[in-house]
């Protein structure tokens, strides 16, 4: 076979694959919630492993020949079960709030699951034939494998906005059958008639896309009245970001609701003529009371989506206002599609508006204002989850409460409404105790309304007689002051203030202060924590802690116990019984190992390096295309590194590795908070350089024992990527439950200990014999 030809069909796989990944839990995420398309996709990757398993159980294929065959027969498998499998998921109908009454939710789970292995599962066993037949070309093959993944990483900026997820797996579905044409032997006559078969598909599919493959939420009571507006024909205007869809609709009189990710979030665009001069001051409504306390000159909006506090900003003659919104479409619908139904206002000179990631943009800013304002906002991670726990957030930790009050103008306020408003209080306390502020007790006031949200003050002064008119009187019936310097009540928020670190000791749900190092401000537990003594939140959080320590538990726990049971069934239990020399073995262990590894940085990096970047919606992009190039690289150059260094070279990586990602867990937020001031295409280059340092050593290991083993035994080559894949989704799994329970560092720490073991079971196993 030619080698264009085989390198092409390792593109195709591995490049739809990646979009295949990424697209899903977009699709997810509007049909249920951001985390169950976390459990859903990754029970789906265990496809890849049992690829592995079921190569290395049956027989290699003897020659050339017939190793072409049965690539192109999976090839061809792969893009027919692909789209097969995306409609099957967009019909079945998952009650996750009820999975166990009736039990059939849990069967339609467990169905939904296997139908989405199955198309992962036919393009993991034509790598993994590909790699076990072609052993001796591994580093060049694996450059190719990682080039497709890191391609497609990217490639989800261009083509989501203009395609959306259906027509780009439409797309794919013509990329790999192109892939079968090329490779496919036979007679032509069968050849011809596959082909006509798969170019009719393709352009019924991309022609009646919107009704082949209808994306409409299943979750209809969370989901707000998002489904019914779909139903009536009442959604104008429709679009995909790189980070969720967009909807936009009528809302009653003089309002447009934009859904986000189907209903899973949402704010509201407010009619407005563009008549500054007769738009009269929002008063009293909790979105304009900072703008009416504060002094009337510079505001920054941190999530700003619809523009109402902007609005509100504008009604209270604010001179400067810079408005940031993550999501790029959101700011283009309101620059140009809704400009003249919002009165223009972001095309006023003293209105900016960016697409970035708030804390991100803030920090690169030289400016001081008088109002930080966040109203619910999260960041780039929380809106792909879609859920209101299990994300990282940057923009409440204490480093972002100590970038606030820097940003603050002397009498500055920062105000911020959220369900946690105890957890936003612990964080910002121990911000100023760190900054060794002066009386923290009086900068603080604090309002939580019954089964709502709190309404949160932080000053950079004394509050004074005015603001605490404006502030009590704004208190609505249901509203009641928890905080206020010229009170003393018993309960958290003054306990917190008389000894911070005993009271979050004594809280069964985790109110302590969040840091950049494990930003999980959203998760109120452990993951293993199964039940809380006491709940001391009031209002809104009350509920939200007690669905999070039902959904983080179950849908964490259970991916890291299928993970461990798969791998024991399906690669030690086998093993164990298998024939083979004691070096092929841990050989085998040392891909489960290199595989654990290289999820938890790959990871880590991407949380840590959204920060730095910001521009949510190319920066994840932007990690893993780094990443996976560079680790393409070091598999490109892995056989000639081996020649100069030996068989030492494994070792000698291990512990570069184990080193560097240690102090890059100790240091790597300080170095790029000192780089945070770069240009964006400057802060891409830094990023490319610090994350190839390590992407570069690690992407030699997994060619290394590729080609190890096809000198010894071929056929354990499937037991490889078998091990390989299962530890993928195992690492990804113990990435999130240690960072949640820990944090960035111990997981670096952790992966580089993997490589540590990884290169002791390789030197070992070239120390025994094989069987026999």
């Amino acid at each position: 076979m030619s080698r264009w030809k085989l390198l092409f069909s390792i593109f195709a796989v591995t490049f739809s694959t990646m979009l295949v990944e990424v697209l899903l839990t977009r699709v997810f995420s509007v049909l249920y919630f951001g985390q169950f398309a976390f459990l859903i996709i990754s029970l789906a990757l265990f496809g890849y492993g049992l690829s592995g398993v079921f190569l290395a159980l049956g027989k290699l294929p003897r020659g050339e020949d017939q190793t072409i065959r049965l690539l192109a027969r999976y090839l061809l498998l792969f893009a027919i079960s692909l789209p097969a499998a995306y409609k099957a998921t967009l019909v079945l109908t998952i009650d996750f709030l009820h999975l166990f009454n009736p039990v059939t939710n849990l069967l339609f789970l467990v169905f939904n699951c296997l139908v989405l292995l199955v198309p992962f599962f036919f393009g993991g066993v034509v790598l993994a034939l590909i790699f076990s037949f072609y052993s001796e070309r591994i580093g060049r093959l694996y450059f190719i494998d990682l080039a497709g993944a890191s391609l497609g990483s990217l490639a989800i900026i261009p083509l989501i906005p203009q395609l959306g997820p259906s027509r780009i797996l439409i797309l794919l579905f013509l990329l790999l059958a192109l892939a079968w044409v090329l490779l496919a032997p036979g007679r032509r006559t069968v050849r011809t008639g596959i082909m006509t078969l798969l170019a009719v598909s393709f352009v019924l599919m991309y022609r009646f896309d919107g009704k082949v493959f209808p994306i409409v939420p299943k979750l209809v009571e969370w989901k707000r009245h998002y489904n019914a507006q779909l139903e009536n024909n009442r959604i104008e205007y429709s679009k995909w970001s790189t980070i969720d869809k967009i909807d936009v609709a009528p809302w009653g009189v003089g309002r447009k609701v934009i859904w986000i990710n189907g209903g899973t979030m949402q704010s509201f665009i407010k009619k407005f003529d563009g008549n500054l001069a007769g738009l009269e001051k929002i008063e009293w409504d909790p979105v304009g009371l900072p703008f009416q306390i504060a002094r009337n000159g510079s505001a920054v909006i941190i999530g700003s989506a619809g523009g109402y506090e902007v609005l509100c900003a504008l009604s209270h003659r604010f001179k400067r206002i810079v408005a940031i919104e993550m999501d790029p479409v959101i700011c283009e619908l309101l620059k140009n599609e809704y400009a003249a139904y919002s009165g223009n206002i972001f095309h006023l000179p003293q209105v900016r508006l960016l697409a970035d990631e708030g804390r991100s943009a803030l920090k690169r800013m030289k400016l001081k204002f008088d109002v930080i304002q966040m109203v619910n906002s999260h960041n780039a991670d929380l809106l792909l989850s879609g859920a209101l726990s299990i994300a990282e957030t940057y923009i409440y930790t204490v480093e972002s409460f100590k970038d606030y009050w820097d940003h603050l103008q002397p009498d500055g306020l920062v105000y911020i409404l959220h369900w946690n408003g105890e957890r936003l209080f612990s964080t910002a306390l121990k911000a100023l105790q760190e900054m060794s502020v002066e009386r923290p007790q009086d900068r603080f006031f604090v309002v939580q309304y019954a089964n709502g949200f709190n309404h949160f003050f932080l000053k950079k002064g004394d509050l004074t007689a005015a603001d605490y008119s404006v502030m009590k009187d704004s208190v609505g019936e249901n509203g009641e002051i928890v905080y206020s310097p010229d009170m003393r009540k018993d309960n958290l928020y003054y306990a917190m203030m008389n000894d911070l670190e005993a009271t979050v000791r004594r809280s069964s749900v985790n109110i302590a202060p969040v840091y950049d190092n494990s930003p999980y401000f959203n998760q109120p537990n452990r993951i293993g924590q199964l039940r809380f003594n006491n709940i001391l939140l009031q209002g809104m959080a009350e509920p939200v802690v007690k669905s999070a320590l039902i959904y983080s538990n179950s849908i964490y726990l259970s991916i890291l116990a299928l993970a461990l049971l798969f791998s024991f069934v399906f690669i030690y239990l086998p093993l164990r019984r298998r024939s083979t020399g004691a070096g092929a073995k841990r050989m085998i262990l040392y891909f489960f190992f290199i595989g654990l590894a290289f999820i938890m940085v790959e990871i880590i990096f991407i949380k840590i390096f959204q920060l730095f970047l910001g521009s949510p919606a190319i920066s994840i992009s932007i990690i893993i295309f780094s990443l996976l190039v560079s680790s393409g690289l070091g598999s490109l150059f892995s056989e000639r590194l081996g020649a100069a260094l030996g068989p030492r070279k494994i070792g000698i990586f291990a512990a570069l590795l184990a080193v560097l990602l240690s102090l890059y867990g100790l240091g790597l937020f300080s170095l790029l908070n000192r780089l945070m001031f770069l240009a964006f295409a400057w802060r891409i280059a830094m990023s490319f350089v610090l994350i190839s340092l390590a992407g570069f050593f690690m992407g030699s290991f997994f060619p290394d024992g590729i080609r190890r083993l096809g000198k010894q035994d071929k056929t354990m080559i499937g037991w490889a990527w078998g091990a390989n894949s299962f530890a993928t989704v195992l690492g990804s799994i113990l990435a999130v439950i240690v960072s949640i329970n820990w944090n960035f560092t111990v997981v670096l720490v952790l992966a580089g200990t993997a490589y540590l073991a990884a290169g002791l079971c390789s030197r070992t196993a070239g120390r025994t014999k094989p069987a026999g």
